[in-house]
């Protein structure tokens, strides 16, 4: 069971993602003030990070400073858009996220990138 935190604030996200989670024996905290971020990950020891990039909550600079903080910077962090080929995808790449879902999520493609970023998580420590 791995600590995942989720950092969206579209309610529908939000309960899918927290859902799916659930049933994949997760545990799931959720976070809509960015501000707060990098200290919860750190304090919660968050094991994977999703974050919404369509969210008004400044995603790119949150990804930035979860990067820039020595406790989180090899956290890996799952991105979930609309559309993969917008400037904010690209630019959450060069930030460092290992992974990006699309919109409409499938759990499927949900559980696979959890799954494969928390083996090398656990293989890397």
């Amino acid at each position: 069971m791995a600590r995942i935190l989720v950092l969206a604030q579209e309610e529908c996200l939000v309960r899918l993602l927290e859902a799916d989670l659930q049933g994949m024996r997760h545990r799931a905290r959720v976070l809509d003030d960015p501000r707060s971020a990098p200290l919860e990950a750190e304090y919660w020891r968050a094991e994977l990070i999703l974050v919404d990039l369509d969210a008004p909550i400044d995603p790119l600079g949150l990804i930035s400073m979860l990067r820039s903080n020595r406790m989180t910077e090899g956290t890996p962090i799952v991105g979930i858009t609309a559309d993969e080929s917008s400037d904010d995808v690209a630019q959450a790449w060069d930030l460092g996220i290992n992974f990006v879902l699309t919109k409409p999520l499938n759990a499927g493609d949900l559980e696979d990138a959890v799954q494969r970023l928390l083996t090398l998580e656990s293989g890397a420590a």
